[in-house]
């Protein structure tokens, strides 16, 4: 009896354990982060082209952040350094602008 108690209980921790797994798995699959060049800009079709890749780019969709707050689209500029995230699927789902120097004191002046 005892055998049969310790060994549903470990059955439940490795099976905790492996959907815990399966989570953390999920995550990092779906968040997919890097650092590019914006180099054109289609918002308005859909589209923007960072560091050669195309990819998806929707106002409900996309956050987009200056120093940590939240920014309009509008903001973004060709020629400026990017951080993004991306889903499983490729779409953007967030671009926080990190540079170049030139490019964040414009828009501090504006």
């Amino acid at each position: 009896m005892f055998n049969k108690a310790l060994s549903g209980r470990a059955l439940k921790q490795i099976l905790l354990g492996l959907a815990l797994l399966a989570s953390v798995t999920h995550w990092a699959v779906a968040q997919n982060e890097q650092t590019g060049t914006v180099e054109a800009l289609n918002q308005d079709n859909g589209f923007i082209t960072i560091s050669g890749r195309r990819l998806p780019f929707s106002d409900e969709v996309t956050k987009v952040i200056l120093g940590g707050q939240g920014v309009g689209a509008q903001t973004i500029d060709v020629g400026m350094v990017v951080r993004y995230t991306t889903n499983g699927s490729g779409v953007l789902l967030q671009v926080e602008i990190i540079g170049p120097s030139e490019k964040l004191l414009e828009i501090e002046s504006n």
